[in-house]
């Protein structure tokens, strides 16, 4: 009862205390003066010291409880932070892509993966087309639109199963989990394909782009991912030299 609000407990008791006081002076006929003093005195003092230890323990309480809250809200707090954290360590901050390292990492795995099951998959690497031009001749604000509308494009042309990400500039690479050269080949055909032919519409312009792209296989012989992305990089210059807009195979 003493972690009441002091209030109604202050109501309680006095209550107690009336009642108290009126059956004492219906029986005062019977009791001696000095002891029915004695009795009102007592019952007084214990509504007074039950009022103030109940004061005592909702001052306690409530101080306890805003601390528990101040907690919750101070964890909140870091765990958001520790998301943010995690996501700028994973992820591109314009595309909400993997970021280089974390996808570098999810292809070391992939390879040991495909090393000890010995299976394949394949690594593709594109590049939009004179990217500059469209920087150049539409501001950056506009290129960052082309990147963000990009992305989103490659998420829904790939699986689910399939790990995209922005390795720095207008550069993205994909890596096609269990896909042999030829399918990846195919692939990579079509999302150039769907690429050329969308029309990104960014405020009042329509910006339209081409990607190159570069493919190399991932196997039991690969050794690590910067093997396979060197393999892959180059293909894509050769896909630059031959007239951009296609795709190259190693």
């Amino acid at each position: 009862i003493f972690i009441l609000e002091p209030l109604l407990v202050s109501l309680i008791f006095g209550l107690h205390f009336v009642i108290f006081t009126f059956q004492m002076n219906a029986f005062e006929s019977t009791v001696e003066s000095s002891m029915h003093l004695s009795n009102q005195i007592n019952s007084f003092s214990t509504v007074a010291i039950s009022i103030g230890i109940s004061i005592i323990f909702w001052y306690y309480n409530q101080l306890n409880f805003h601390q528990q809250e101040l907690i919750k809200q101070q964890q909140a707090v870091l765990v958001e932070k520790n998301i943010q954290l995690m996501r700028q360590a994973h992820f591109d901050s314009l595309t909400g892509l993997c970021n280089r390292r974390h996808f570098v990492d999810k292809a070391e795995t992939e390879i040991k993966r495909i090393q000890s099951c010995r299976e394949s998959c394949c690594l593709l690497v594109l590049d939009i087309d004179d990217f500059k031009h469209i920087n150049d001749m539409h501001g950056h604000p506009a290129g960052d639109s082309v990147l963000k509308k990009l992305s989103d494009l490659l998420i829904h042309q790939f699986r689910k199963t399939d790990w995209v990400g922005r390795m720095g500039g207008e550069e993205f690479a994909v890596i096609l989990s269990g896909a042999e050269f030829e399918e990846a080949k195919k692939v990579a055909d079509k999302v150039r394909r769907q690429i050329e032919q969308t029309v990104f519409e960014i405020e009042d312009k329509k910006i339209k782009i081409t990607v190159s792209v570069g493919i190399a296989p991932i196997n039991e012989e690969t050794e690590n991912f910067d093997d396979v992305y060197k393999k892959a990089d180059q293909a894509l210059y050769h896909a630059k030299e031959y007239g951009k807009n296609q795709v190259v195979v190693v």
